[in-house]
């Protein structure tokens, strides 16, 4: 089997197997991974935040925003530009939202200018599978893959949200995946790089 169909069919498999979660602990994974975040040391000191509205059985990290909020961290939400761009605008609590051309969520009132790459401190991913070296595997869709192509060094700590069932063995790394600098599902947090273990 080709890498290109490993992935394609770890995709598929996880997809799945998120998507088989009930309502009911889909918002009990959403609030124990809140919990860990919140109470782990990788929070501290930050102040701008990016999270993302959740579909296709994503993890939300609605619960965990909400506890940001509560905090005094600014939170960003990712909008689709053209050729795969990503930009990053500020969402508080009530603001409108609208659907974007994929059918995802993102911010409607865009006012001004998104945050520059640089000024994020923690941009939490989604991801459809992840491994414990923090390779990352995305929808195939590559918006995170440009942004994260683009951050200069020191960039911000890249954290993967997801369900432990999104855990696999291996995920074949391409040259342009950028590794997670930790994980976190509603069961565990992983703290990947020395920079998130220093920090959790």
């Amino acid at each position: 089997m080709t890498a290109a169909a490993d992935r394609h069919q770890i995709r598929r498999d996880c997809r799945a197997k998120r998507r088989e979660l009930s309502a009911n602990q889909q918002a009990s994974h959403a609030e124990s991974a809140a919990r860990l975040l919140a109470t782990s040391g990788l929070l501290r000191g930050k102040r701008r935040v990016s999270a993302y509205f959740a579909t296709d059985g994503e993890l939300d990290p609605g619960p965990l925003a909400a506890r940001m909020h509560q905090a005094g961290i600014k939170v960003f939400y990712p909008a689709l530009e053209r050729q795969r761009r990503m930009t990053f605008w500020k969402l508080d609590p009530g603001e409108k939202i609208s659907l974007n051309r994929i059918g995802i969520w993102e911010p409607f009132n865009r006012r001004g200018h998104p945050a520059p790459a640089w000024s994020l401190s923690l941009v939490l991913l989604p991801l459809v599978a992840f491994d414990s070296h923090g390779t990352r595997l995305g929808m195939g869709g590559g918006y995170y893959d440009v942004y994260l192509a683009r951050l200069h060094k020191p960039r911000p700590l890249l954290v993967g949200y997801a369900h432990a069932c999104q855990e696999v063995a291996k995920i074949d790394r391409e040259p342009w995946d950028v590794p997670l600098d930790a994980v976190v599902t509603e069961a565990s947090l992983h703290l990947i790089s020395r920079r998130a273990q220093s920090k959790g």
